[in-house]
């Protein structure tokens, strides 16, 4: 039906699951139409529903594409399109519904390339500055408004099974920063899962973000079936357009009515397609084939449990949901049983192998007490560089990884940090007292050094002495070129050089005086300052100015946090240094009795 055809008072029905796949009838009656309500040309018609419940929930979020039937003068009921919009804090069941006609111009079929094309000219260099820097940070997430009189689209309740309390506080962050509102949930087991239940008008209708031990699913009801084509939601999932989605049929375990907003909490029956197409006005796909997904091994050994725990399940090959799918499950195997003691250190090796035949291999240590940082850049770095990259994307194949999880927080933390003298002359090997206090212990001290080159000129420098942190940080803002790639196998190297950083290793870095270049991400040094002016000038391609550097790690025996720096001086005579009380410098300090002392 058109929506030219519709009246106020007209009267229908709508379908949609309330309970496990059973397909039920609810009462509709048109009470307007609106007229480009949400964009030019786009219509939406006004009903008020009755039954199944839906006095006291109101609109209920997963219900998006359940279809609604008017009857014409002629007694035919005839399909108007997919129940799709409506109000938080509404005291009645009023909701928008979506035109057919306009849902019936989604595309169905498969438009997406397995990778995306180079989007990056050839010679040119793209920098993941920005991304390095925030791939262990979740975006901000703001509140919305609790008092909102807008019609909008219902959001899609995100039903994960798998997590307990503690690891679905800290996963549901991530997954609302995309528009999913996370609910805890099962897995469908009920005896009432109709094994013949099929994608059709008023079926739920899943679209997964990982199945198996961990299922994560946004649930939403089929509007139409057209042969194998298949149209839902009536709004968008992510308005990303093409894609490769698997789909599959759902299962709702109930109705939870509550103040705000109500909702379905359900879960995904098993896969039947793909969806293809993500538009403001539906989603659409075909029954048939299903995407591939990436397979995920994890194995946990924890002080909870004397034997190893293995959990596999797959992931949606997405830009967005497979970096989310990997953190949520590496969550769901950690705290399977219990969240890891309050205090705890855990060892952990992961193994990715991509599509493009690159593999990254990475292994570190984490902790409680530095919030397990590490371990969400290990994971988030590799998959948000592949997936993000200009240059086409590379999807994992397989993820496996092992976490040893022990009892007690293993960390040194920084205290101070005092040279071995003040002066140095070019050449000179600069040594170093670190002190470190370990987690709820003691101070102790180890002699580190780190050799000046013989050309170093006379000045004042600053040694910086720190972590992984610390040290990733001031490379991304002082050595940016080393992050400038020029095609994906470049994307793969930083990819290693930035998570081959372990935490079990004490940084230094010495800043030169002179500016260095660099042509791409091979660094250009002894430059005199005339070169340096020709290559920096306004329109050289791939040519940045940086802060040359000498440094060097040290094996620690723990995880390290903290930095600190120092300020010493290099002169060709230092004997005529004076101090700065005016007495002539200084000779070394002698080593302390005691102190292991690092090559």
């Amino acid at each position: 039906m058109h929506t030219s055809e519709v009246r106020p008072g007209m009267t229908g029905y709508g379908l949609s699951v309330f309970r496990g796949t059973k397909i039920e009838r609810f009462d509709v009656e048109v009470i307007s139409v609106m007229r480009n309500q949400v964009g030019p040309g786009h219509d939406i018609v006004l009903i008020r529903c009755r039954g199944q419940g839906l006095e006291h929930s109101g609109a209920v979020e997963g219900m998006s594409g359940s279809p609604i039937y008017l009857r014409d003068d002629a007694g035919r009921e005839r399909l108007i399109g997919a129940f799709a919009l409506g109000w938080e804090h509404s005291k009645d069941p009023i909701a928008g519904v979506r035109p057919i006609e306009e849902m019936l111009r989604v595309p169905t079929a498969l438009a997406i390339p397995s990778t995306r094309p180079t989007v990056v000219a050839a010679g040119r260099t793209w920098d993941a500055v920005p991304l390095v820097t925030t791939a262990a940070v979740p975006q901000t997430i703001q509140a919305a408004n609790p008092r909102t009189s807008r019609l909008k689209r219902l959001s899609l309740p995100l039903t994960v099974a798998g997590l307990n309390d503690s690891a679905f506080a800290r996963v549901a962050p991530w997954l609302r920063r995309d528009g999913l509102v996370p609910l805890q949930g099962g897995a469908t087991a009920g005896a009432d899962a109709d094994p013949a239940a099929k994608l059709e008008p008023g079926a739920a209708i899943g679209i997964p973000i990982v199945t198996g031990d961990l299922d994560v699913s946004a649930l939403g009801t089929v509007t139409e079936v057209l042969g194998d084509r298949i149209y839902a939601f009536g709004h968008e999932f992510n308005a990303e357009g093409a894609v490769d989605l698997p789909m599959g049929v759902g299962y709702v375990h109930t109705v939870i009515p509550t103040n705000t907003i109500s909702f379905k909490m359900g879960s995904l029956l098993r896969l039947d397609g793909a969806i293809h197409s993500d538009e403001s006005t539906a989603i659409a796909g075909r029954v048939g084939a299903v995407p591939a997904m990436i397979p995920v091994t994890i194995t946990v050994r924890s002080p909870q449990r004397p034997a190893e725990q293995t959990f596999r399940f797959r992931i949606t090959r997405h830009p967005k949901f497979t970096p989310m799918g990997a953190i949520t499950g590496v969550l769901a195997a950690l705290m399977s049983d219990s969240a890891p003691p309050v205090d705890f250190t855990v060892r952990y090796a992961m193994k990715l192998s991509f599509d493009n035949g690159q593999t990254v291999d990475l292994s570190d240590v984490a902790t409680s007490a530095t919030g397990a940082k590490q371990l969400a850049r290990d994971m988030n770095v590799p998959l948000m560089l592949a997936l993000g990259s200009p240059f086409g994307r590379a999807y994992p194949t397989a993820i496996t990884a092992t976490f040893d999880v022990q009892a007690g927080v293993r960390l040194d933390e920084l205290r101070s940090a005092v040279t071995d003298q003040r002066v140095y002359k070019p050449g000179d090997s600069v040594g170093v007292f670190v002190t470190t206090r370990a987690y709820e212990g003691a101070d102790s001290t180890r002699r580190v050094a780190i050799d000046l080159p013989n050309d170093l000129p006379d000045g004042d420098y600053t040694l910086t002495v720190g972590d992984a942190e610390r040290m990733l940080a001031d490379e991304t803002r002082v050595a940016p070129y080393r992050y400038q790639v020029r095609d994906l196998k470049e994307v793969f190297d930083l990819i290693r050089e930035v998570t081959h950083r372990p935490s079990t290793r004490l940084y230094l870095r010495l800043a030169a005086h002179e500016q260095g270049v660099s042509v791409g991400r091979t660094a250009l040094r002894g430059l005199p300052p005339s070169r340096v002016r020709v290559l920096t000038r306004p329109g050289s391609a791939d040519v940045m100015a940086y802060v040359p550097s000498i440094s060097k790690d040290v094996p620690w025996p723990s995880p390290l946090s903290g930095s600190t720096d120092i300020e010493i001086k290099v002169s060709r005579t230092p004997d005529k240094v004076p101090r700065s009380d005016g007495t002539p410098n200084s000779p070394p300090r002698p080593p302390m009795p005691g102190v292991p002392v690092e090559r």
